[in-house]
């Protein structure tokens, strides 16, 4: 790769001549004398190398108040002071101060750096950008604004064509439409921000349109799919919406159909009642949970509201569909080799357990308090007593 020689000595020259630093617009016809120099510009910045550098479009001097020769650490370099603004293609960076070094094959922008092309906006305290691969590195308050996405974090890079962007440090991602944001320390995005990832101490929060929260995820891992409208989180995942917490070790929220799947050991509190099985799904209507779905190695344990000490109401399937009405449970469905196992109260005193089992078990509550057990498909049923001191099977 080489680069054609810039003679800034000739070029302010010229300048001088017409009795102007200011930059000439690029618009401008090469025809006259004064424009000569900035043709000269135009020609000096210039990349030709193998490959695809040859392709990519020339890099253009909008704007510079000041233009001069510096040597910093034994290298002469170019110095841009004031206004600056320098193009390529779709893409313009503007500043108040701009080095090029020629040798590194870089220019690094400072003070005031606005970054815009046909994708997005970027501002940063610095921003270097690698002439020959086409890629750059912002530093210091960087904010991205893409489409319906906002970023900030410490620091960012684009790799080679800005395809990919990498975030590091106070990493924040807010996707506006869908009121979604994910913080974390690193963060990740493809060129159109369809796909989005964070990880390192990962957290997700989805707002309503009023602003209030509707749920919140924690995991190692977050990534956000933006056309289906989908979060995956992973490792050490937790969610919380409302009286409802979850734990798994992967998770998939749905932000438009508002439900999410838990997968690998999953399980769900909800006041003090908890919830297990090989998977798990949760339903939301408004800010509530409006139902929950476990499946395989189905179990559900809560303590009679009047109980004992280690007394649990129990119930295990090959599924499970817990409903709920004004935040209390309505009915429950327990399918496949069901059982059950119920503690019985009327007006605040004890009845008795019930156990029961068969292939399908339906408990039917009135004001979150069991009215009905109905067993069905090879039904079982004992029938305990209140005050029996043996054992309960």
């Amino acid at each position: 790769m080489f680069t054609v020689p810039l003679d800034y000595d000739t070029i302010k020259a010229s300048l001088r001549k017409a009795e102007s630093l200011e930059a000439i617009p690029r618009s401008c016809v090469l025809t006259s004398k004064v424009n000569t120099c900035f043709a000269l510009i135009l020609l000096a910045l210039f990349i030709i190398s193998p490959g695809k550098a040859q392709t990519r479009p020339p890099l253009v001097l909008e704007r510079a108040t000041i233009l001069n020769n510096k040597t910093i650490g034994g290298e002469t370099v170019k110095e841009l002071i004031g206004q600056v603004v320098i193009s390529r293609g779709d893409m313009t960076i503007d500043c108040d101060y701009a080095v090029h070094y020629q040798k590194a094959d870089k220019i690094i922008f400072e003070k005031k750096v606005h970054y815009a092309d046909s994708l997005r906006d970027l501002w940063a305290d610095k921003v270097t950008y690698f002439i020959a691969v086409d890629s750059m590195k912002a530093e210091g308050a960087v904010k991205i604004i893409q489409d319906q996405y906002e970023g900030r974090c410490h620091t960012a890079y684009y790799s080679e064509e800005r395809e990919n962007l990498y975030m590091h440090r106070d990493v924040r991602l807010w996707q506006k439409d869908k009121n979604v944001e994910m913080t974390g320390l690193k963060g990740f995005g493809d060129k159109t921000l369809e796909y989005a990832k964070i990880t390192g101490v990962a957290h997700l929060v989805k707002r309503d349109s009023l602003g209030e929260v509707e749920v919140t995820i924690d995991g190692e891992v977050i990534e956000f799919f933006n056309d289906s409208s989908w979060a995956r989180a992973s490792d050490s995942v937790k969610i919380v919406r409302e009286d409802v917490t979850g734990y798994c070790d992967t998770l998939h929220y749905y932000t438009e159909s508002k439900h999410a799947l838990m997968l690998i050991d999953p399980v769900v509190f909800r006041s003090r009642d908890e919830m297990r099985g090989d998977s798990i799904y949760m339903y939301f209507r408004e800010e509530k949970i409006d139902r929950l779905e476990i499946f395989v190695h189905a179990s559900a344990f809560s303590p009679p509201e009047n109980g004992g000490a280690g007394e649990l109401n129990k119930m295990f399937g090959r599924k499970i569909f817990i409903y709920l009405a004004e935040d209390k449970v309505d009915n429950i469905l327990v399918q496949g080799n069901a059982r059950s196992l119920y503690y019985l109260f009327e007006k605040e005193e004890s009845k008795g357990i019930n156990k029961a089992s068969g292939d399908v078990i339906y408990l039917n509550f009135a004001e979150g308090k069991l009215e009905t057990i109905d067993v069905s498909g090879g039904a079982e049923g004992t029938y305990y007593p209140a005050g029996w001191k043996g054992i309960v099977e």
